[in-house]
């Protein structure tokens, strides 16, 4: 059932990593209100990347977790947390901030 749960995780990252990355026009992962951008391409091929590299250090952290027992198990539920945390300031302060129109 854990071999399930990671391929799960790390399936729907490649998935929507790929679809984000090959996507043509701006696509909504991480920003729902209308940004404009200075590069589209660019743009999507830096969300994606950083959908594929969430995926994979998440599939990792839930390894921990699933091997761990008891309180560490738990941290490596609240570390799971904090790389999204991380991911989204990766996001706002790299890839959206320089990317942005300037106005």
């Amino acid at each position: 059932m854990d071999a399930v749960i990671l391929v799960f995780i790390l399936g729907m990252c490649v998935y929507e990593g790929t679809r984000v990355y090959n996507c043509e026009e701006r696509n909504k992962v991480f920003c729902k209100y209308p940004i404009q951008v200075t590069d589209v391409q660019k743009y999507n091929h830096q969300c994606g990347i950083l959908i594929y590299v969430f995926g994979v250090v998440a599939d990792f952290t839930l390894l921990g977790s699933i091997v761990t027992s008891g309180w560490v198990s738990l941290l490596f539920v609240a570390a799971i947390v904090l790389e999204a945390v991380i991911v989204v300031q990766i996001y706002r302060k790299g890839i959206e901030k320089k990317l942005m129109v300037k106005r």
